[in-house]
């Protein structure tokens, strides 16, 4: 699952269950989350995957206009906001059914 946040609210903007994670599906749901807010100036906050730092995904970004910050590696403490939403969606979807 992948998942666009806005910082601030801390709502979730966009998100897609994807099988693959690679640098054109990470384009096109960021394009699908800025369809949604499109007077918003983007920032992506990520980890330092193959996605994100390949070269077309820089261009994406850079033609976009879309300001780029990535995490220190092994620190996921770094994108908190989203981890703590994964970690909500964890614990619902894995939680035990109580009878």
């Amino acid at each position: 699952m992948r998942a666009v946040l806005d910082g601030y609210s801390r709502q979730i903007v966009h998100w897609e269950i994807r099988k693959t994670m690679k640098e054109t599906e990470v384009e096109i749901i960021l394009k699908r989350a800025k369809e949604k807010y499109p007077n918003v100036k983007p920032r992506i906050i990520s980890d330092n995957g193959p996605q994100f730092i390949a070269k077309d995904f820089k261009d994406y970004l850079r033609i976009s206009g879309t300001a780029h910050v990535k995490t220190t590696p092994f620190y996921p403490q770094s994108n908190g906001k989203i981890e703590r939403w994964h970690k909500t969606i964890k614990q619902e979807v894995f939680a035990p059914i109580a009878l």
